[in-house]
């Protein structure tokens, strides 16, 4: 049976946000076929790679800006304690004196977000010109926007917050909570082409089939309401939708046989251009073999990512209410052992007002983003890189993510790198993170303060892939040479 305690896990993370589910810290990197596609499909093009297999790679990454770790109690035991208690479901009251969260008391909106994917295995090759890449993964996203800060404090101290009382809250902006879990299988193709000894140009395509294992979404356009008490709320009028596809028996909450997992399926497409200006050390390369990697100087490519939805319709409904208003009481008391019965709650307190609809499908859209990356060469194997990740909003229904800048110096070889990407996400966190890569293991972070204890900690960040693959003909004069990428491989 599903623990409800889980649900309330699911709920208490929209505070918290996708620290980059594009990392920037090998997002420029030129051993990193499949992990480049997902910021830009052409990006597979210009690999050093003309084979790469990704055996295993993830990230999990939160962070948020409404609760936090003070700095005095940011412990390395404090965060090992609070995963344990995560992955055992087991949560310390917001009350308990042992509770190491604050929160900011700051008027400004709260948004939220965690991201967990797990990817591989993952394959790319290439002929002539021309690559294609086959991926794998599984996601797990829950993001909040625009949560006002009465609603968070409410939630925060479990509706126990008396400053706020009796006082009319009005909110005529987009709210939204959401999160979704699926799996995925795509396929990526890229092709370079030269344009004259100066120039290449690379265009890519993605097209990815999800499998929707679980969504809920709680949406609002238009929300007026006065928290009387803690027990007690006055819904003056509510414009917004709630929906729900879980692989459980709505009645009594125990998970369905697994066949009856995908709750809903969809498509989503990724769509990518880059221009590279040769090195002018590579004025042979067009004598050069087809697909022979080229020196560059620098590179700009531009993308649109994630552009997709999921449309739940197997055990899924959504309820939409247009206007409606209702008294609450009894909410200390309230007990809900069902998803069915949370709804007929629902219903009693909004029914007299009349506009509820009910639908038992609902579809629900995918992070966008668009990208814009520059990556230039240095000398010396050194690089650096500029990435942009600007958040799409494309519907209401629609999970969310950070815009972030970054710039990211990196040393890079066939065996080594090292990258120490320094983001700005939101438009006003700074961050400092850390990559390395030895061989076929990558290992990093985007944002390193917070976890070592020297700031607050709002969020965590870790990433890491095992790939290994073939170098391509690198084509210079005096310099031809195809084999492996690492000394020992």
């Amino acid at each position: 049976m599903i623990k409800t305690r889980l649900l309330l896990f699911l709920a208490l993370l929209f505070w918290y946000d996708l620290s980059g589910q594009y990392h920037a810290g090998i997002s420029g990197s030129n051993y990193q076929a499949l992990q480049n596609a997902v910021v830009n499909p052409s990006s597979l093009s210009n690999s050093k790679k003309s084979f790469d297999i990704q055996l295993i790679g993830g990230h999990l990454g939160f962070q948020n800006n409404y609760i936090f770790i003070p700095k005095a109690d940011n412990r390395f035991g404090n965060k090992i304690n609070l995963a344990a208690n995560a992955f055992q479901l087991e949560f310390p009251g917001f009350f308990d004196e042992d509770y190491i969260f604050d929160d900011r008391i700051t008027p400004s909106p709260k948004y939220g977000n965690l991201n967990l994917r797990i990817s591989g295995p993952g394959f790319m090759y290439s002929w002539g010109n021309s690559k294609i890449a086959l991926s794998f993964s599984s996601r797990l996203v829950i993001s909040g926007k625009n949560i006002p800060y009465d609603v968070a404090k409410f939630a925060y101290e479990r509706r126990h917050y008396p400053s706020l009382h009796q006082t009319r809250h009005d909110h005529n902006g987009s709210i939204s909570l959401a999160t979704a879990s699926w799996m995925e299988i795509g396929i990526t193709y890229s092709a370079i082409k030269d344009l004259n000894r100066n120039f290449q140009f690379a265009a890519g395509f993605g097209i990815r089939r999800l499998f929707g294992l679980h969504g809920i979404v709680m949406q609002s356009n238009n929300l007026s309401y006065t928290m009387i008490n803690s027990d007690s709320l006055h819904v003056y009028r509510l414009k917004g939708s709630l929906g729900i596809a879980l692989p459980i028996d709505y009645d009594n909450n125990r998970f369905l046989d697994p066949a009856n997992a995908v709750q809903g399926k969809g498509f989503a497409v990724d769509a990518g251009i880059t221009v590279i200006k040769t090195a002018s050390n590579s004025r042979y390369k067009l004598t050069a073999p087809a697909g022979a990697y080229t020196d560059y100087e620098y590179r700009i490519g531009i993308s649109l990512l994630d552009i997709g939805l999921i449309h739940y319709n197997g055990n899924s409904g959504m309820m939409h209410f247009d206007g409606v208003s209702g008294l609450w009481p009894g909410l200390d008391s309230l007990k809900t052992n069902s998803v069915n019965k949370l709804k007929e709650e629902i219903r009693s307190v909004f029914s007299e007002s009349g506009n509820i609809s009910e639908t038992n499908a609902f579809n629900l859209w995918l992070p966008s983003a668009l990208g814009l990356k520059f990556d230039y060469y240095i000398g010396r194997n050194l690089y650096v890189n500029a990435l942009w990740i600007q958040n799409l909003s494309i519907n209401d229904i629609q999970l969310a993510q950070p815009s972030v800048i970054s710039i990211t110096p990196r040393f890079e070889s066939s065996f080594f790198e090292m990258a120490l990407p320094l983001s700005l996400r939101h438009y006003h966190e700074v961050h400092l993170g850390l990559v390395l890569r030895a061989g076929i293991l990558t290992i990093g972070t985007n944002r390193i303060g917070g976890f070592l204890g020297f700031n607050d900690f709002e969020g965590f960040d870790f990433f890491f892939s095992v790939s290994a693959g073939l170098c391509k003909l690198r084509y210079q004069r005096n310099y031809n040479r195809f084999g492996n990428c690492y000394p020992f491989f």
